[in-house]
């Protein structure tokens, strides 16, 4: 990429350093989890580095033979595409519940958070996300899903963008082999 006064360049190296166990203790619950150290060196000094605490997680639970709760967690150094700004910290949480209500048709529905903190900028953005599907199997291998999500995004700091919500519905035909 070529740089500007506007857009220096990005270029960068980073790491993301995790130990972690992944396990299955019963036949309720399984997962893995991760946990140890990111950091992205810049190499204009224009961009502060980013660097901490970094993890990645996922445990299921299944309640019922029909229920899975899915609990998900991460931290990451994400690039930016924000002028000013060469990349954010990322820290996200979701739960999301499947049930398989009858044996073609899947339920589904999730709530999500992600904290957005930007370098060299005064902004953090904050992202709730809610979600809801219904997946009918029409044969083995193929679905017809039908979705709700609604997206709602604060931000704060002098630098913030403009908040905003956003829904959409889908409907779409999964093929499966």
């Amino acid at each position: 990429r070529t740089g500007s006064i506007e857009t220096p360049k990005r270029d960068s190296n980073g790491f993301e350093l995790l130990a972690g166990v992944s396990f299955e203790p019963a036949a309720l619950i399984r997962g893995s989890i991760g946990i140890g150290y990111i950091q992205q060196r810049f190499r204009l000094p224009f961009y502060n580095d980013l660097g901490g605490l970094g993890f990645n997680a996922t445990v299921q639970f299944f309640p019922t033979q029909l229920t899975t709760v899915t609990i998900r967690g991460n931290r990451s150094v994400l690039d930016s595409g924000i002028p000013g700004s060469g990349g954010y910290l990322s820290t996200q949480g979701s739960i999301q519940v499947d049930h398989e209500w009858l044996r073609q048709l899947i339920l589904s529905a999730s709530l999500g958070y992600q904290d957005s903190r930007f370098n060299n900028l005064d902004r953090t953005d904050g992202r709730i996300s809610a979600k809801a599907s219904a997946t009918y199997r029409i044969s083995r291998y193929a679905g017809l899903k039908f979705g709700f999500e609604r997206l709602d995004q604060s931000s704060n700091g002098t630098d913030r963008y403009r908040a905003f919500k956003d829904n959409r519905a889908t409907i779409g035909l999964t093929l499966t082999r």
